[in-house]
């Protein structure tokens, strides 16, 4: 591939040097050591086979219009980490099919209208780079009809304070990314019509959104506003029917308000982590597709019975990290009969200074997959603490109090138990042969593992040392 590098402190030297190289055969050309003020009309006029254009780390303050008009086969062009304080409208006018524009880490301020407008990258893995500017002013339509297909646009760590009506109009974009700008508003129709994949507005300081901010705005996968101050999220949810993922970490939500999810039906997964939330019984309504919810970290201590009754797919709950001490009856499910009996992946309870769990905690629970309890501090469990449930397939225990090999004929029903991190000392010669009479249990791991063979006995496997998990 005909290469060309291209050192010129001024624009003239710029030009000599641009102009004295092959420009049909030339496909990619390195700008070094630049200080021209700008780069101008037609600069590059001629080079009809350039594919790249690498002007990174010079000290270039303007791009002027239909700079780069004529390079019609320019796929990646870099002009990262300049000067650059202002764009020309049509800068990019003639460039066709770009897979790669990286204006990061520029001085800019202002996006003009009509600056991207129709802008398409069709191509896989194609990136529109604004990030690290000083951009806090968007011109309506500066970004209309603007398509990054299958990848980026990234305007991340800007100084935007809302997203105003028809500030993105109609965005084809596969990843939206605003995260860490100081974005506190998005006003009505702020987003019309766009389409996203995932959408990154985590780190901004949110506090108003509109209940039509996202009004015909489809988000197929991930929407993400952790790290922000949305107290109240009433109805603004409304539209999103496609969404899988939402991201509502780190918010200081104190109250989930029975409207807040209304319209997520194919929402999968909903993290909550470190807020403050209170949980009533109609907290997860418009959820019926939910197998995830995430409530690290919220200073719980007790849960009403039937607060998830209305997940019925909920699989997987993740409650670790809370303030819970008893496990009262009935936590996390409650059935008035076989029929309406749940089951879980992962219940994760680890964590927390839990160091009883009543008889009945786990009602209205057929089985868990995971039982993650590690981190508490339980010594023992009291007589029907496993009532209800027929099988664990994991019992996670490492780093408590258990002390007394006993712990072991208190057990639900298990495949295996884990016990790394406790003071229990079992010899390993009682457990060869099975001089515990454990029956239900198939594999039990200290700091080290003994399994059940067929017939009946335990064997110690020294290929097998279990990780100590490092409590809270």
């Amino acid at each position: 591939m005909p290469k060309t590098t291209v050192t010129g402190k001024s624009l003239d030297d710029l030009k000599k040097k641009i102009g004295a190289a092959s420009k049909p055969k030339t496909e990619e050309i390195t700008v070094e050591s630049s200080k021209s003020a700008s780069l101008e009309r037609n600069l590059f006029q001629g080079f009809d086979a350039l594919t790249a254009l690498y002007i990174s780390g010079n000290d270039i303050g303007e791009i002027k219009n239909n700079c780069f008009e004529g390079l019609t086969n320019l796929k990646y062009l870099y002009l990262n980490n300049n000067n650059i304080k202002s764009l020309g409208i049509e800068c990019f006018k003639g460039c066709m099919r770009m897979n790669e524009l990286d204006l990061s880490g520029n001085q800019l301020t202002k996006i003009q209208a009509g600056c991207f407008t129709e802008f398409a990258m069709t191509t896989t893995c194609a990136t529109l780079n604004l990030s690290n500017n000083q951009i806090d002013t968007i011109e309506v339509g500066a970004f209309k009809s603007l398509t990054v297909l299958y990848g980026t646009l990234d305007m991340s760590h800007n100084r935007l304070t809302k997203i105003a009506t028809d500030m993105f109009h109609n965005l084809l974009i596969e990843k939206f990314d605003l995260s860490n700008n100081k974005i506190d508003t998005i006003e009505e129709n702020g987003l019309f019509g766009s389409n996203f994949k995932f959408l990154h507005l985590e780190n901004n300081g949110l506090v108003n959104v509109h209940p039509e901010a996202f009004h015909r705005c489809e988000i197929q996968s991930e929407l993400h506003l952790e790290l922000n101050k949305l107290s109240n999220y009433s109805t603004i949810f409304k539209s999103l029917k496609n969404l899988k993922e939402l991201y509502l970490d780190d918010n200081g939500i104190t109250e989930l308000p029975a409207d807040g999810f209304l319209g997520l039906n194919n929402l999968d997964t909903l993290y909550l982590n470190k807020n403050d939330c209170i949980l009533t019984k109609d907290a997860f309504m418009g959820l019926p597709n939910l197998e995830t919810l995430h409530l690290e970290e919220n200073g719980l201590s007790t849960i009403k019975p039937g607060t998830f009754n209305r997940l019925q797919n909920l699989r997987n709950l993740n409650l670790s990290y809370n303030n819970f001490t008893d496990l009262a009856p009935n936590t996390f499910w409650q059935a008035s009969n076989e029929d309406e009996k749940t089951y879980l992946f992962t219940l994760s309870l680890h964590h927390n200074d839990i160091s009883k769990i009543t008889p009945g905690a786990f009602g209205g629970i057929d089985r868990i997959e995971d039982l993650q309890l590690y981190g508490n501090k339980i010594k023992a469990f009291v007589p029907g603490a496993w009532k209800d449930l027929s099988y664990v397939g994991c019992i996670q225990l490492q780093n408590n109090d258990i002390s007394d090999k006993a712990i072991l004929h208190q057990l639900s029903p298990c495949r295996q138990v884990k016990l790394g991190g406790n003071q229990i000392e079992i010899n390993v010669s009682s457990l060869y042969p099975n001089d515990l009479k454990l029956k239900d249990i198939e594999m039990i791991s200290f700091n080290y593992c003994c399994y059940r063979l067929e017939n009946g006995k335990w064997k110690f496997d020294d290929r097998f040392q279990e990780s100590v998990i490092i409590p809270k």
